[in-house]
């Protein structure tokens, strides 16, 4: 399950730098100050979910699982299978984000 603290107010079209044309959450100032005071008033609450975050982070982040997501890709663009045109496609549907093709 997964525990988020802040909520996006809308989606904002970047117009600068390498991610120009994506979308990305415009976060709420006012959920965040809600969520704030919640962090504040709830602390054991607030430490649970750091240390689950902090344990996703090191199980499925740390650097040989990125590296091995990295390669995976990259194996499959060489080998022209086209795995990852599936993936790209799978990943952004339904979630609300647009990207440029690549």
């Amino acid at each position: 399950m997964m525990f988020v603290f802040v909520a996006p107010k809308g989606l904002v079209e970047i117009e600068q730098g390498p991610f120009a044309g994506h979308r990305w959450a415009q976060p709420s100032g006012q959920h965040l100050r809600e969520l704030m005071r919640r962090v504040m008033t709830n602390r054991e609450e607030a430490m649970e979910r750091g240390l689950r975050g902090r344990k996703t982070m090191v199980e499925e982040y740390c650097p040989s699982c990125v590296a091995s997501i990295v390669k995976e890709r990259l194996l499959s663009i060489a080998a022209g299978r086209g795995d990852h045109e599936k993936r790209y496609k799978s990943t952004t549907s339904g979630s609300g984000m647009q990207k440029k093709e690549l």
